[in-house]
């Protein structure tokens, strides 16, 4: 099947040696004696030890540029010799590290002014206690003026309202009497003299009835003034305690608008020491962070300054 110079061949053939190398082995083989196989310490071999100063060694150096190099090839070397130096580099490193020393002094230098103090608004002057004695006592008065008015009117005016005619009625029933004499006299056919002296004492009675009757018209007109007077009396003296009423009211609402405008006062400061609140935090969550960038920048510049 296959040749002898086929890689096969040799393959299958040293399978085939090693299979009855096992199958022989694993016939020919007895157990001697069940006790335990002995196991033989091994030999140790010791090499003479050659100190590490005495010791050559080979080194291999991989350099960007054959002219860093500062030995040549089969040189023999000692320790705290220099086999290579990059001058350049080793230049702009110091130059790096110079400028990052520059620039710790410089960030260390560097002042971070924190926020002012929290600032707290004055406090509100609270509102004096709400009096109204004065004006309680204005209403007080005005109801007893009131009530003075209405006594006066409620007793004047049965008599301003009842003329005061006795005078009047006497001399008027005076002509009757004399006029009802008179005509009796002229039904007797008295003299003439007693009939004409008789009506100049009518005409002088009538006389009298109209000085009565002026002085009653004129009576009745200042009953009449007086009556109203006291009307007005009474109606001034209500209106005075409707007005002092209304001064009270007043003073309510006064007093209601004085609350208002404090309640809205203290809500507007409180707003003001909120957003001053608000502000004064966002100022010092400002101040942390540049903290947190001044040391995060110098620990930066440490080890970059370290590395260089």
């Amino acid at each position: 099947m296959f040749s002898k110079n086929s890689p096969y061949f040799n393959f299958f053939l040293m399978i085939a040696v090693g299979y009855t190398l096992l199958v022989t082995i694993t016939g020919n083989s007895t157990p001697t004696s069940s006790r335990p196989p002995v196991f033989r310490k091994p030999k140790v071999i010791q090499y003479p030890v050659i100190p590490n100063e005495d010791r050559p060694l080979r080194l291999s150096i991989t350099v960007n540029h054959p002219s860093f190099l500062r030995v040549n090839v089969g040189d023999i070397v000692k320790a705290g010799d220099i086999l290579a130096d990059n001058s350049q580099e080793r230049s702009r490193l110091s130059v790096q590290k110079k400028t990052i020393l520059l620039q710790i002094a410089r960030l260390k230098n560097k002042q971070i002014i924190p926020p002012p103090p929290f600032p707290k608004l004055p406090p509100l002057q609270p509102l004096p206690a709400a009096d109204y004695s004065q004006e309680n006592a204005a209403i007080s008065q005005a109801k007893l003026r009131l009530q003075q008015a209405k006594s006066i009117l409620a007793s004047r005016s049965p008599w301003l309202k009842r003329p005061n005619d006795l005078a009047y009625q006497d001399a008027l029933s005076q002509v009757v009497r004399q006029a009802k004499m008179i005509y009796a006299m002229t039904n007797r056919h008295m003299s003439p003299e007693i009939i004409q002296h008789e009506s100049a004492v009518l005409k002088q009675l009538e006389k009298e009835v109209h000085k009565s009757k002026v002085e009653l018209d004129l009576s009745i007109a200042k009953q009449l003034q007086e009556l109203q007077q006291l009307q007005i009396n009474l109606q001034l003296a209500l209106s005075d305690l409707e007005q002092k009423q209304a001064a009270l009211s007043a003073a309510y609402s006064h007093r209601k608008l004085l609350l208002f405008q404090a309640d809205t006062e203290a809500r507007k400061q409180m707003q003001q020491q909120q957003q001053m609140s608000l502000e004064f935090s966002h100022q010092m969550t400002l101040y942390q962070q540049q903290l947190r960038d001044k040391d995060f920048h110098l620990a930066e510049l440490t080890i970059r300054g370290n590395a260089s």
